[in-house]
């Protein structure tokens, strides 16, 4: 499920807070968020993992469209994956996937910084920023620090 327009603007927000970590859309769909990152952030490595395959590919093409040097695009499993060192992490999953994810963090040798889950709170963590977006849902989106 995709974003809205007010979610990536205080996605983009806390992404500024992150330094300049690799940036890795865990579900990155047809690729809104990624692509987003990548022409946002040129400095910055911008990953997505995605396991669908027409929406990887759009995204794929889009990818090329644009000349996104600094977007790489794996259709895979992200549970299953590796992620890059020292990352900031995105999501807008379920909660049992976050639930995956906490866990996953605590493995030994799990190295990510940083993760901003859009809607979803990740489990045994303490959100350094939340921020409720002004929609219907009133959405939150929640920044953590992770180590």
């Amino acid at each position: 499920m995709p974003s809205s327009i007010k979610a990536y603007r205080v996605i983009e927000s806390m992404a500024d807070q992150t330094d300049d970590t690799p940036l890795v859309d865990l579900g990155s769909g047809w690729g809104n968020l990624a692509i987003r990152l990548a022409k946002r952030y040129p400095q910055r490595q911008v990953y997505g993992y995605e396991v669908s395959w027409i929406p990887w590919a759009v995204s794929v093409c889009l990818k090329s469209l644009l000349r996104l040097d600094n977007l790489t695009l794996h259709r895979t499993d992200f549970l299953k994956s590796p992620w890059p060192e020292h990352a900031t992490l995105l999501c807008y999953l379920f909660p049992s996937a976050m639930q995956q994810i906490a866990e996953r963090i605590a493995e030994p040798g799990s190295s990510p910084r940083f993760v901003i889950s859009n809607n979803f709170a990740l489990p045994q963590h303490h959100a350094i920023r939340r921020e409720q977006i002004r929609d219907f849902y009133r959405s939150p989106i929640y920044l953590y620090k992770i180590g």
